[in-house]
């Protein structure tokens, strides 16, 4: 049981901790220990969040049905997922954050975001300057 709680509390705290870009729509007190519903800020990234999690392996853990009755993704953190796994599943979901902020402060300046080079993926490139992003794998 407390592998449980230390797992789902690492996950709550990355969502509580986000600032809003990721929200958890079940109050506190009622929260499950093994299934972590959440949403973004931007419901449109939701799809990109949930394909770079499959690119990254965490799509066993990243269910694309949400809570019945706010939708958004669901994180399922039972018995069988190691804490690693859970670590692993926040850290991508803190480099996903960071580059979707980077994302926005560049376009905010007026550059223009092309899609990802193919290959390994590690970088986004501007018309007006360059982006330097390190998307970290979640895979150590």
């Amino acid at each position: 049981m407390k592998k449980n709680i230390k797992k789902a509390q690492i996950l709550y705290d990355a969502i509580d901790e986000s600032n809003g870009f990721y929200r958890c729509p079940v109050e506190k007190p009622v929260r499950s220990l093994m299934n972590v519903p959440f949403t973004l800020e931007k419901s449109d990234l939701e799809a990109e969040f949930i394909k770079e999690a499959a690119k990254e392996k965490n799509q066993k853990m990243i269910q694309p049905k949400g809570h019945i009755s706010v939708g958004g993704m669901r994180a399922s953190i039972y018995n069988a997922m190691p804490l690693a796994g859970v670590e692993k599943l926040v850290a991508f979901m803190k480099d996903f954050q960071r580059l979707e902020q980077v994302k926005m402060s560049a376009w905010s300046q007026g550059a223009v975001i092309r899609d990802r080079p193919s290959g390994s993926g590690s970088g986004y490139r501007t018309s007006q300057k360059t982006v330097a992003i390190l998307v970290l794998s979640c895979l150590a």
